[in-house]
Parts: C-alpha cells; sequence; structure tokens
C-alpha cells in the first residue's frame, strides 16, 4: 500500500477544549487531547473538527472574532500533537446550519483558514463539510470564492448518510 494511510486510518474528533457533547451523552466526550495518545500508539490521524469547540449542534456561534480567538488556542494546542493532526475541518455542515445573521460563511471561512495556516503553515485544510453532495449551487459558489481568494481546503467533505444517494459526478 506504499505511504498512503487506509480510510480507516482516520476519524474526526473534537478540538483541544472542545464543549460538544455528542450523541447525548451527560458530558463532553473524545476532545483531540484524550483521544491523540490512543490514535498515536495505533498510527492513525485525527481530524480536529474546529466547531465542535461549541456544546451543542446546531452550533452556537456568537462571532468572529470570538470565534478566531478560540481557533488561535485549539491550533495551538493541537499544534503541541501536529504529527497526529490529518487535517483541521473548519466548519460543520455550513449549508444547513450557518446563520446569515453570523455574516457571510465565506468571509469566515477565509480568515479561519488564515488563523490555521498562520499557525501551522504545512496543515492541512478539510471542507466545507456539507450535510450532503451539492456539486452544483452551494458547493460551487463556495470552490469558487475559495479558489479566488487562495483558500482552497485540501480535501474535499461533505457527509452521506445513503450510499444510493452518492454521487457518480463526485468522484471524477
Amino acid at each position: 500500500m506504499g505511504s498512503e494511510m487506509c480510510i480507516r486510518d482516520r476519524f474526526t474528533q473534537a478540538p483541544p477544549y472542545g464543549q460538544q457533547i455528542p450523541n447525548g451523552e451527560p458530558k463532553t466526550a473524545g476532545e483531540f487531547p484524550e483521544i491523540q495518545p490512543t490514535a498515536h500508539k495505533l498510527g492513525a490521524k485525527v481530524i480536529v473538527r474546529l466547531p465542535d469547540f461549541y456544546p451543542k449542534f446546531p452550533y452556537n456561534y456568537s462571532n468572529e472574532q470570538d470565534w478566531l480567538n478560540h481557533v488561535k488556542t485549539m491550533v495551538t494546542a493541537a499544534q503541541q500533537n501536529s504529527d497526529d493532526v490529518y487535517a483541521y475541518e473548519l466548519w460543520n455542515e455550513p449549508n444547513a446550519n450557518w446563520n446569515n445573521s453570523w455574516g457571510n460563511f465565506d468571509q469566515v471561512w477565509k480568515d479561519t483558514y488564515h488563523v490555521v495556516k498562520a499557525i501551522a503553515p504545512n496543515a492541512k485544510i478539510l471542507g466545507p463539510s456539507l450535510n450532503g453532495w451539492n456539486g452544483g449551487g452551494w458547493m460551487k459558489s463556495f470552490l469558487t470564492y475559495c479558489r479566488d481568494n487562495n483558500v482552497l481546503p485540501d480535501y474535499i467533505c461533505w457527509h452521506e448518510w445513503n450510499a444510493a444517494n452518492f454521487p457518480k459526478e463526485a468522484c471524477l
């Protein structure tokens, strides 16, 4: 298999200082610092999902400056074990849970991208993590913005809950 990892060698976890309470658990669970030692022993890499800093989904985003301050703290902490970080996921399902009163998502993506890269220039970025494939409207607009602003993700991500819905055009 060479130097490439199998998909089973990567998984997504909350960031350092994450407050996400997953799947009805009574308290936070699975943030990067808790998982990293085991991942390291197994030779696995972790995708750090930054918005899982917030306790509940959909997220309780307050404003961009507050968010960027948290991003700085989370990425700085994760970089202490940077060999175990596969990528940083900048947001989760923005096409379904981004509230336009928070501002322009594309601008927040760009600013978040720059904060991550300022701390970790070689970090890989994963996104936009849509709630399902959308190759036309939302995805096309987002990727065009990213291309034009030099903030393209290294890995395109979306969630697919039904294999029958997996789009053939996504594999081109």
